[in-house]
Formats: structure tokens, C-alpha cells, sequence
């Protein structure tokens, strides 16, 4: 191709340059980081009218999959790219004299982001292909999704369970279905339970991380003199009867990681150690969590978030061997009546469940749960040390490019020397202006 130098990326495409073009990205097509802004700004019909004419392309993917260099891409397409985008075909406009500014400026940088981080021993370009090939919702859809802090799209594998359950409750019910389900089900709090090195029968689902911290919290033993605090810095403030330290492992919006090894191995050095209660619901499934090593009385997190679980569930750990209430709460799934034998007749007694079971309620979507201990099961299987590197290094990245180009200034909440930030990237926009 003719590409005029300086134009796009400095230097033009020649007889020979298949060799380069396959050795940069292992034959991937790198200019995703041009066609995305082209369709998510104001030139999507070029775009759509070219890889509609590239023969073999399922343009169902074309956006989210050349963003993420899923498509390989042939020499010649490559070069039809930057025909189309130098308005040589379709009778279309040059592009317009900001978008090659800023493609030109950042090119090295759009490069890269277009590869989506590096590569490193694990996270090799055929293991990044197969993970998102694994979630074809996400790659079908038009939407660039970054929210992975917010509700992160599942794994296929993820919604087949929870649909495969929902039909079968179709066909026989749903107590039969949940009767079918209860090994499967019982997976779901194993593989959670090895997730965080809890032992067994020391978790509880509920309809939501809210659910499991109000009923985490509710089971605190209090009395007119107990503070409960935030602050690691209020446990050595005289005259008063600190009754738990409650902890947002990493806050929603922004990057800090708070030292909750660090303050647990506190606490426990305490005279008469108060409970530690961790929110991890931005930690796990991107930040490896031990229970023993937190030193942790209670942990509370989501399905929702970083495990690409459904809507929906949470969780609560709770410490065998805490000091706790009984649950504010009790239905016939955390206590059983107790029959008076003799006149075979109910009492008032009741005896609570000893396992974590006891703060569930009988109620609940088994599909919901069954789905969630499929995601569980993919991180352990990813390995969360792993996706630990890569979410740190696509956010690392972002930060950088998003600063550097773009001139907003990063916003992650810092406390003293963090080691390291979450995924969690916060921006002040207002460079940018107005509706930008």
C-alpha cells in the first residue's frame, strides 16, 4: 500500500513486510485501536461497509474481537484497512485531520493498548485468545465493556449452567430440580471454600454481598459500650471496648489495595483482639485471598465482580472459631424445631446449624448458585495469581496511556507507600470536556 509517511503508523506497507507484520503480533491485525475509535465516534458505516466486504468475517465479532486482536488478520486485509481509512474506497472522506493527530501521537502506545498488554509466560497470545473466546456474549456484542469492577460478562460455560438448571426446573420443578442439583451444589461451596483456604462447612451464600455483610455484621456481639471501627489507627485510642474492626479490602473507586494481612496480624496481637470483618467484594477473583493468612473473623464478596459470576450471589466466611451470636435471622435453613419425643408435639426449642449454613435462608435461586460455583471453579482453574497479572498490567497500562494521551489525571485513592493498585482506575474527565 501507498501509506503516506507520518500518516497513521510511520512507516508504509511493502512487498516483504508479511515476514514483520506476523513476527509483531503473531500475524494479528494491529490497528484495532483505529477502527474502535472510527465506530465508537462518528465513522462506524466506513467500517461496517468494509468488513462487511472482507470475505469470511463474522462481523459480529469484528468490533469487541479486533479490539482485543482476536481476529487474525491477512496482509491483504491489513492493507485494505488503511485504503479505507485513507478514503480510498467507498467514495468516503479522508479521515478527519484530529483522528490521524491523535493516531499519529499515540501511535506506539495505541499499538499496544490495541495488543491489550504484554504477553508474559502464562499469558501467552494463544491463552488470551482462548479465555475470551471462552465469553462469546462478550465478543458478539458491540460494547467495549471496562467494568469488570462493576458486573464483569460471564464465561459461556458460566450461563450454560445457569440456563441448563432454569430448563430443568422448567421440566420437573424446582424442588426436584434442586433434589437433581444437590451434589453440584455442594461443589459450589467446596470450590469457594478452597478459593479463599477456608475449611469446610465455614461459608454461606446469599442473594447478594449486602445480604452477607448485614448478616455478617448482625452477628457481632454488642453492648452499650462497643465501638466497632474503620480505622486501624482508632484500635489504640484509650477507653473503649473496640468489638470488631470492619475493613473495605479496596475501595470502589479507586485503585488502593488496603494491607488487610497487615492489619489482621494486628488486631490478633491485641490483649483481648477484637473481630476482623473483611469486605473483599473488589478483591476476590483479582487479589489471592487466604482466610488464615488474613487472619479474618468474617470476609464478605460477590459473585457479580471480578469471578465473572452472575447477579445475584454472595458470600459470607465465617470463622469456625469466632465468637459470634447467634443470626438475627433464622429460617428452618439455619435451625431445625426441636420435637418434644414423648408427645411428639413441637417446642419452642430450636437447634441452630454449627456451619456457616446457619446465616442462609432455606430460599434462594439454585441456578443462580450452581453458575456461580462454575466461575469459581474457571478462576481456580485460571489460577487468580494469574489473573492477577494481567488485570494489574491491562490497568497499569490504561492509567498510563489514558494519562499520557488523553491528558486526564489519575484519581486512585492512595494511602501512604501502596505496593500495588487494584484494576479499579479512576480519571478526572474534565480535560476533555463537556460531553466527552
Amino acid at each position: 500500500a501507498d501509506a503516506i509517511p507520518g500518516e497513521l503508523y510511520p512507516w508504509s506497507w511493502e512487498a516483504g513486510d508479511e515476514d514483520n507484520f506476523k513476527a509483531f503480533g503473531d500475524g494479528r491485525l494491529f490497528v484495532p485501536p483505529i477502527l474502535t475509535k472510527l465506530i465508537f465516534d462518528r465513522e462506524p458505516e466506513r467500517v461496517i461497509k468494509w468488513a462487511e466486504d472482507v470475505g469470511g468475517w463474522d462481523f459480529t465479532r469484528v468490533i469487541t474481537a479486533h479490539y482485543n486482536n482476536d481476529v487474525r488478520a491477512k496482509p491483504e486485509e491489513f492493507k485494505r484497512a488503511f485504503d479505507v481509512l485513507k478514503g480510498k474506497e467507498y467514495g468516503v472522506s479522508r479521515v478527519l485531520p484530529e483522528d490521524l493527530e491523535l493516531l499519529q501521537k499515540g501511535s506506539d502506545k495505541l499499538t499496544k493498548f490495541g495488543v491489550v498488554a504484554e504477553t508474559s509466560d502464562f499469558w501467552t497470545p494463544d491463552r488470551i485468545h482462548s479465555v475470551r473466546s471462552s465469553m462469546s456474549g462478550a465478543l458478539s456484542s458491540n460494547h467495549l465493556h471496562c467494568n469488570a469492577a462493576g458486573a464483569c460478562p460471564s464465561p459461556d460455560s458460566v450461563i450454560s449452567t445457569l440456563t441448563t438448571h432454569l430448563r430443568k426446573e422448567l421440566e420437573v420443578g424446582g424442588y426436584a430440580a434442586a433434589d437433581g442439583a444437590a451434589d453440584t451444589l455442594g461443589g459450589t461451596y467446596e470450590n469457594l471454600e478452597m478459593l479463599i483456604n477456608a475449611p469446610a462447612g465455614s461459608v454461606a451464600l446469599h442473594d447478594s454481598s449486602t445480604s452477607s455483610f448485614t448478616h455478617g455484621i448482625h452477628s457481632i456481639p454488642l453492648d452499650e459500650e462497643s465501638v466497632i471501627i474503620r480505622l486501624s489507627s482508632e484500635l489504640s485510642k484509650p477507653g473503649r471496648r473496640v468489638a470488631a474492626v470492619v475493613l473495605t479490602h479496596a475501595p470502589t473507586n479507586g485503585g488502593l489495595i488496603n494491607n488487610a494481612e497487615g492489619i489482621g496480624e494486628m488486631i490478633k496481637k491485641l490483649k483481648d483482639p477484637p473481630l476482623f470483618l473483611l469486605d473483599a467484594c473488589q478483591t476476590v477473583g483479582q487479589v489471592e485471598l487466604d482466610v488464615v493468612k488474613l487472619k479474618v473473623d468474617l470476609m464478605a464478596g460477590t459473585s457479580r465482580k471480578w469471578l465473572r459470576g452472575p447477579r445475584g450471589v454472595g458470600f459470607l466466611y465465617v470463622n469456625p472459631t469466632a465468637n459470634l451470636l447467634e443470626p438475627s435471622h433464622l429460617d428452618l435453613r439455619g435451625a431445625t424445631w426441636v420435637l418434644d419425643n414423648p408427645s411428639s408435639k413441637w417446642t419452642f426449642d430450636y437447634e441452630v446449624d454449627k456451619s456457616a449454613k446457619r446465616y442462609e435462608f432455606w430460599e434462594g435461586s439454585v441456578a443462580n448458585k450452581l453458575a456461580f460455583g462454575r466461575a469459581v471453579e474457571i478462576a481456580r482453574e485460571i489460577g487468580v495469581g494469574n489473573i492477577r497479572e494481567r488485570v494489574r498490567g491491562l490497568a497499569d497500562m490504561t492509567r498510563s496511556m489514558v494519562e499520557s494521551e488523553l491528558g486526564m489525571r489519575c484519581m486512585d485513592v492512595r494511602d501512604g507507600e501502596v505496593k500495588e493498585l487494584s484494576g479499579i482506575c479512576s480519571f478526572d474527565a474534565s480535560p476533555l470536556g463537556g460531553a466527552d
